[in-house]
This record gives structure tokens, C-alpha cells and sequence, in this order.
């Protein structure tokens, strides 16, 4: 089944999430809230445009702030590849609209692409010279140990 950016596409039409997680399946991306944590995931399955990487990100920063998520853990590993100069303003731009968020921690999983890599060191360290923001931000290369530096997912 293959869906727009902006449509919805239901893959497991037989699972009832519980209450507290809400979910947005698309064709190339799909992410969870977990209410009761307070956490975001979200990952990339396919490589997107620019924009349905633009569309997404704006989608993120909406759920964020009116779900109040405090952790996210974005699953980046197939955006590598993806356009540096792309993703820079793009994310310049997410991270200056969750200032004041409640947002207190993300998680970024990648491969080991130094690129995207310094990228994103970047743009930290450049809004950490010109804003104040108490959101920590580190890469991870598992799952595991972006849940383990989040610290609310229990086994």
C-alpha cells in the first residue's frame, strides 16, 4: 500500500494500542508517543524528499508541543546519505522552535556517518552560543543505549 506524505496508512489493522500511546504510521516514517513517559519515538523506513523530511519535522515539533513530550528518540540511521545541506536548515529550525519546549532530552540514532555526525554537533553547539536551552542532545549508534541515556524505558 503506498500512501502521500500526508495520508495515514494502517499496517496492522488488527492491533489496539493501548490509551496511552498514540501512534502515525506513513509509508516512509513512523513514530509513538508514549503518554505515560512522556516519550517520542520516531524513525525514518524509507528515505524521504525534502519535503516529506520538512513535512515530518514540522509534524514533530506539533506533537511535541501539544503532548508535551519531554524524551525523544529519533531513529536517523536511513537519512544517511541525505542531503547535509538539506537537513541543516531543517533542523536549525526544529531546534529553535522547541526552545521553551517541554522538551528535555533527545536521543538521535545514526550510523557512524561522520558528516551527519559534525552536522549535527553543529547546530548544537551554534544555538548553545546564541539561546539558552537546558534540551540535552546526544547520538547514539543503538537503540539501547539511546533508551538507556533517556533513562525512563524499564525492562
Amino acid at each position: 500500500m503506498v500512501a502521500a506524505m500526508g495520508e495515514s496508512v494502517l499496517v496492522r489493522s488488527t492491533l489496539i494500542l493501548p490509551e496511552n500511546i498514540f501512534e502515525v504510521e506513513r509509508a516512509n516514517f513512523r513514530l509513538w508517543i508514549d503518554f505515560d513517559v512522556k516519550l517520542m519515538y520516531t524513525e525514518w523506513k524509507l528515505k524521504p524528499s525534502a519535503a516529506e523530511y520538512q513535512e515530518v519535522c514540522d509534524l514533530c515539533v506539533k506533537l511535541i508541543k501539544s503532548h508535551a513530550v519531554e524524551c525523544w528518540i529519533a531513529d536517523s540511521k536511513l537519512l544517511t546519505g541525505f542531503p547535509t545541506q538539506v537537513q541543516k536548515p531543517i533542523l536549525y529550525q526544529v531546534a529553535l522552535s522547541l526552545l521553551g519546549s517541554s522538551l528535555k532530552k533527545i536521543a538521535r540514532i545514526i550510523e557512524k556517518d561522520s558528516e551527519s555526525i559534525i552536522m549535527f554537533e553543529n547546530i548544537s553547539s551554534r544555538l548553545k552560543e546564541t539561546h539558552t536551552s537546558a534540551i540535552e542532545v546526544e547520538q547514539f549508534i543503538t537503540f539501547e543505549d539511546a533508551a538507556d541515556w533517556i533513562g525512563t524505558i524499564r525492562g
